[in-house]
């Protein structure tokens, strides 16, 4: 936690034990500059549960907390909320 920022909640950032990565994405415009909205994360892990989160815009992409405990496949889906557009994507990640 940053100094001065004790206590205070904010998007994507957690003070759970079982916290173990901070999965980053960054969405840029065709030009490839960074644009700014609204963006959520839903994981799903290798026992079938989800994880949903917001996301906290920081150096130009967008992160959240999250919990890559169990070893296996999560399949990771990005909603994206820029000026009034919806974008979506999906990947996987596998932990060894």
């Amino acid at each position: 936690m940053m100094k001065g920022m004790e206590g205070m909640e904010m998007p994507g950032m957690s003070n759970s034990p079982d916290i173990t990565n901070h999965l980053m994405v960054t969405i840029t415009d065709p030009e490839g500059k960074p644009v700014s909205g609204k963006i959520g994360f839903l994981i799903t892990g290798p026992d079938g549960k989800e994880q949903k989160t917001l996301t906290m815009g920081m150096h130009e992409g967008y992160g959240a907390d999250v919990n890559f405990k169990e070893k296996g496949v999560y399949k990771i889906k990005t909603k994206a909320v820029i000026d009034e557009k919806t974008l979506m994507d999906e990947f996987s990640y596998e932990v060894k």
